[in-house]
């Protein structure tokens, strides 16, 4: 893989990853789909484990997620796989009543690339923290 094709599928994953995020903060569930891998395996912070319906659930029916941003500080690729590793920030509300309340976790996010359908998630790890980013 020469450095220009690690640097254009890393720019590509940042970009679907982004993407992601926006359709989850929107609740577009048919956006969120084009970016899942039909095998995602997706596990939250907390401990709870999704496959891809899973998740669009989730997205739906779960928390109104207000932010979500993954700051990736570290970036692994090859021509066909970019892992995206990074201090995960989401502002969300638990019920439509409830207060804004913001969580902060480290986070992985493996995108691959489908020739048919571009850059897809196939799975997404994080884990809760309160340690400073570093």
């Amino acid at each position: 893989m020469t450095p220009q094709t690690a640097e254009a599928a890393a720019a590509a994953a940042r970009a679907a990853e982004r993407a992601r995020a926006a359709a989850m903060v929107a609740r577009d569930t048919e956006a969120l789909a084009a970016l899942l891998h039909p095998d995602l395996r997706y596990v939250h912070a907390p401990g709870r484990r999704d496959d891809r319906d899973g998740l669009l659930q989730f997205v739906a029916e779960g928390p109104a997620f207000m932010a979500v941003e993954l700051q990736i500080d570290d970036v692994a690729c090859d021509a066909h796989t970019v892992l995206l590793s990074g201090l995960l920030h989401l502002t969300l509300r638990r019920s439509p009543d409830a207060e804004p309340v913001q969580a902060r976790s480290w986070a992985s996010a493996l995108w691959c690339l489908d020739e048919a359908h571009g850059w897809r998630l196939r799975h997404f790890q994080s884990t809760r923290t309160d340690a400073p980013h570093g």
